[in-house]
């Protein structure tokens, strides 16, 4: 029985830089996306379509709730997000989820352009622009989790404009390894444990 990966997404740049990352990781897993389009439609519908999977009868599905942080608080988001999932499920499918690590919430700090911002050397291949890689050392590129404005630092290192086709020429040169962003490597570090 193979591995499941569901991934709950607000939307689809994050599911771009995914589909080349995860196959980095591990190429055989089996991965399904479900792309919410937005962070309110996110929030309302998460729990139910974890919810339906449960039922699935392949109990060997984790699922990795992957939402920005944009302007809130990390540890509060994570929380609330939590408290829906602990009050939406009950109390015996919560325990399920739960005594078996099946529900990873994972939060970006603070948007997806952070974590690109942590490999500037991948961005740099992407774009053509082999000396962005010199960047990495400076004060703000060092933890690019702490930008609040991290798409606008991308957009003024290389035309960042397609989010999605940015997301994905990106992500296809980022190493897996070595990333100044936290979120991004606990991201990482939670498909490798899967």
């Amino acid at each position: 029985m193979s591995k499941k990966i569901v991934f709950l997404l607000e939307e689809e740049s994050v599911k771009a830089m995914l589909e080349e990352i995860v196959p980095k990781i591990n190429p055989n897993l089996e991965l399904y996306y479900i792309n919410f389009k937005g962070k309110q439609k996110f929030k309302k519908r998460f729990v139910n379509k974890i919810k339906y999977f449960y039922n699935d009868p392949n109990k060997n599905t984790t699922f990795i709730v992957l939402l920005d942080k944009d302007s809130s608080d990390c540890k509060q988001l994570k929380n609330k997000l939590q408290e829906k999932l602990n009050s939406g499920i009950g109390q015996r499918q919560n325990q399920y989820f739960y005594d078996n690590k099946k529900v990873y919430i994972r939060i970006v700090c603070s948007e997806l352009e952070s974590f690109f911002l942590g490999d500037l050397q991948a961005v740099g291949k992407a774009y053509s622009k082999g000396k962005l890689s010199n960047f990495q050392q400076k004060e703000k590129f060092r933890n690019p989790d702490n930008l609040t404005n991290a798409k606008e630092e991308l957009k003024k290192l290389v035309n960042y404009s397609s989010y999605i086709d940015g997301s994905r020429k990106i992500s296809s040169y980022m190493d897996i390894n070595n990333n100044q962003s936290t979120s991004f490597n606990l991201l990482i570090k939670t498909i490798q444990e899967i």
